[in-house]
């Protein structure tokens, strides 16, 4: 994203402190809400036909559920990954404004479209908690806090949901930018573990996190939830890449 784009979000950021909203995604002046009616428009919502595993969207005529070729003989750890919307266009800008141009206010924006996914029958019955992904403490001082956390905070205040923080990251891992599959898991292998007096034993946990691409983040987390003897673990992300 280019420093004009990241300077000129700032100043809509800063804008609306004191003046009507203005538009998440192209900074127009709207009445109430996020978006402007064209910019909601552009958003992808993802419906089926999609991968019941993660929610990667498919264009062809498929009827009733199916699991994706990526995900076909692949055991998750967690029983499914609902994505809300296609990572394009605005709401991908939206996203690296929040995690790299430290623009806590996008996280609310974020934070409304993620609770529409909220009703996908995958994830009925509700979750008794929400947790975020966690970053290790290096790079959360770096960015000053965890994007996950605040978009799960955000979708607590809109469904009631409370927020949990029972997982920590014990070891910094190289980006996962420019891996594959294979290699995602085996970066992330061993680096989340359960906190120092955490429980969830029994609990159905709803992780939350902005992007799902793989999976292999939420699929580490899920695998010590589990371990550490959670009911049951699903998955809950703003957008698919």
């Amino acid at each position: 994203m280019d420093a004009v784009r990241l300077a000129r979000e700032a100043f809509f950021a800063a804008r609306d402190l004191v003046l009507p909203p203005h538009c998440a995604g192209c900074g127009a002046g709207i009445d109430g809400g996020w978006w402007c009616d064209p910019c909601r428009r552009l958003l992808q919502p993802i419906r089926p036909p999609r991968c019941e595993a993660c929610s990667q969207p498919f264009s062809g005529a498929i009827t009733g559920p199916f699991v994706c070729p990526n995900c076909h003989g692949r055991a998750f750890h967690f029983e499914t990954a609902v994505a809300a919307f296609s990572s394009r266009g605005s709401l991908r800008e939206l996203i690296h404004l929040l995690k790299y141009a430290k623009a806590r206010w996008a996280s609310k924006p974020l934070a409304e479209l993620a609770s529409l996914a909220l009703e996908d029958p995958r994830l009925q019955p509700a979750p008794e908690v929400l947790v975020p992904v966690p970053l290790h403490p290096l790079r959360q001082r770096e960015r000053g806090f965890n994007q996950s956390e605040l978009i799960a905070r955000e979708l607590s205040r809109l469904s009631g949901i409370p927020v949990s923080l029972p997982l920590v990251r014990i070891r910094a891992t190289q980006t996962q930018t420019h891996f594959d599959r294979n290699q995602r898991m085996r970066n992330l292998r061993g680096a989340f573990a359960l906190g120092q007096n955490a429980s969830v034993s029994g609990l159905s946990i709803l992780l939350v996190d902005d992007v799902l691409t793989t999976g292999s983040t939420l699929d580490e987390c899920a695998r010590v939830l589990l371990a550490a003897g959670s009911g049951r673990v699903r998955a809950l992300t703003v957008g698919r890449g």
